[in-house]
């Protein structure tokens, strides 16, 4: 029995691919490509690991070579890919996954059912979302072709965390796993076939250089692509990777031709590149999501009313213009989610209006008495420019806020201590399952926020056990109505990645383009 919601969802995308709707206005109907070439990629950082387990940076680079069960489409919905179906009970204990035939490594090895069991338990051992796969107690191969998860509760959205990217479950050999276990996946590993992508890593410099080129071999699933789901074609004879750190490097490596794709483009040099007409400018349809964390759980935010009092002072619309024009952000209040998510929704308006006077009027109904409130961001992975207007922001209606700035790890350990902070400047992607809500009412640590209750861990046990779509939705309204209350999130909004491309570069597209990766697949040369 296919689930009811994944069925339903499917006739979603059908029909509004039939209506011409929003699904092919964003591009999935792509021409065809030829083949051939190279294309020389810039990015910012250096390959510093082979394992899409535990790292989630350039994950691009990765998953040209290993692949996942299911993808993400435009809808977030789970889609198929190595996996072809899947089935669950009608108890939502027992879940049966289908794989696709005819897939083989990069050595010439087929996949089979007992890759993907040893790939499940190094994952479940040490991977970055192993916990939310808590439910699973068990797994096995049925088959060659077919595996099965045995779970201690009722579990609807397996399907969605298995999806890559962002950290979920990729294929590897069986030898693999039994040879590195919770060890490192090294460079040498890389090299020698283990992944089932349209690429192969043919060489690599530590921190410098990597090649990659086509799978002669490749076969992929042949339904048309959109977002990270679907077919794959490998155009491009080799893809080589140079990382450029510095924004000014690489916009002067593009425009002296030396490469032909760069990521990311500060804002401010958006319009110096539009002027040259040899080069194309294309803007992800899906942006960094930039928030704040509150902390309720020690200092001033302990007071409800203070909490409500930021919301009210936050200008989301204001504070993101300063990222440059209006194209390059987006003001998106929903927490984790994007705007083409079906459990989208602008809650700002119908809990927390912007209300200046309002916030004044909090902060002095309030217990504060003038403490400093110590706001927290890392400046080598953040925008200043937010801070600071947050900072401005929240002493105009008179909190003491003072910014500490320090590096991204020492940034990442403060927020593990919370006696050493109010306030942290956060942005991540939306490329996760619902299953995150879960974690927006938690400590970095994992301990629940003083404001989660039995009432949010009841509609969160909704949103992972109901089939019904409806009350599924119904579920996610409730966990965001929750919290808007608890208030321990201020979301602002979506900064969109900005790439150049030379003219020559086709079939990249807006959704190709996340805040985590640029997907190369269905990408050619003329």
């Amino acid at each position: 029995m296919r689930t009811k919601r994944n069925l339903i969802l499917t006739v979603f995308l059908i029909s509004a691919l039939l209506l011409g709707g929003a699904i092919t206005s964003l591009g999935v109907m792509a021409e065809e490509g030829q083949y051939g070439g190279t294309l020389t990629f810039a990015d910012q950082e250096p390959i510093v690991s082979f394992d899409l387990h535990s790292e989630m940076r350039l994950e691009e680079l990765l998953m040209l070579v290993y692949e996942g069960l299911t993808y993400y489409d435009e809808e977030f919905v789970a889609r198929p890919h190595l996996a072809t179906d899947w089935e669950a009970s009608d108890d939502l204990m027992t879940w049966t996954f289908y794989l696709r035939e005819g897939v083989e490594f990069h050595d010439g090895t087929p996949m089979t059912a007992d890759d993907v069991i040893a790939s499940f338990d190094r994952f479940m051992e040490m991977g970055s979302r192993a916990w939310e796969f808590e439910r699973v107690e068990s797994w096995e191969a049925i088959d060659d072709h077919t595996v099965r998860f045995y779970l201690n509760e009722p579990w609807a959205v397996m399907p969605e965390s298995f999806a890559l990217p962002g950290g979920g479950l990729a294929v590897y050999p069986e030898w693999l796993m039994d040879e590195v276990g919770t060890g490192e996946i090294g460079y040498d590993n890389f090299l020698a076939g283990t992944g089932t992508g349209p690429y192969t890593l043919e060489e690599w410099e530590p921190g410098e250089v990597a090649r990659f080129v086509r799978n002669e071999n490749y076969v992929g699933p042949e339904y048309e692509a959109g977002l990270h789901a679907g077919e794959r074609k490998a155009y491009l004879d080799e893809i080589i990777y140079r990382p450029i750190e510095d924004p000014a490097t690489r916009i002067s490596a593009l425009l002296a031709g030396e490469v032909d794709v760069i990521r990311p483009v500060p804002s401010d040099d958006l319009e110096r590149l539009r002027q040259d007409e040899n080069i194309e400018v294309v803007i992800s349809e899906i942006g960094e999501r930039v928030y704040f964390k509150l902390n309720p759980n020690e200092g001033v935010f302990t007071d409800p009313l203070l909490r409500k009092a930021v919301r009210a002072a936050v200008n989301p619309e204001e504070m993101l213009s300063v990222l440059g024009p209006d194209e390059a952000w987006r003001v998106n209040t929903t927490p984790r989610y994007t705007v083409f998510q079906q459990y989208w929704d602008d809650y700002t308006d119908r809990y927390f209006p912007m209300n200046v006077e309002l916030a004044e009027y909090l902060v002095e109904e309030s217990d504060y008495d003038g403490e400093e409130v110590r706001l927290v961001y890392a400046s080598d992975t953040t925008d200043d420019r937010v801070t600071i207007m947050l900072i401005e922001a929240l002493q105009d209606i008179g909190l003491n806020v003072r910014g500490i700035s320090s590096d991204h790890s020492t940034w990442f350990e403060t927020k593990f201590e919370l006696d050493q902070w109010d306030i942290s400047h956060s942005s991540g992607g939306p490329e996760v399952p619902v299953a995150y809500l879960d974690a927006s009412s938690r400590t970095r640590a994992g301990d629940p926020w003083s404001w989660r209750d039995a009432e949010f861990e009841y509609w969160f046990n909704e949103t992972q056990t109901t089939l019904d779509h409806e009350e599924y939705l119904n579920a996610v309204d409730n966990m965001f109505r929750l919290m808007y209350e608890g208030n321990s999130e201020i979301w602002i909004g979506d900064e969109m990645y900005i790439v150049g491309t030379a003219d020559h570069v086709r079939g990249l597209t807006p959704f190709d383009i996340t805040s985590k990766t640029i997907f190369l697949r269905n990408v050619w040369v003329e």
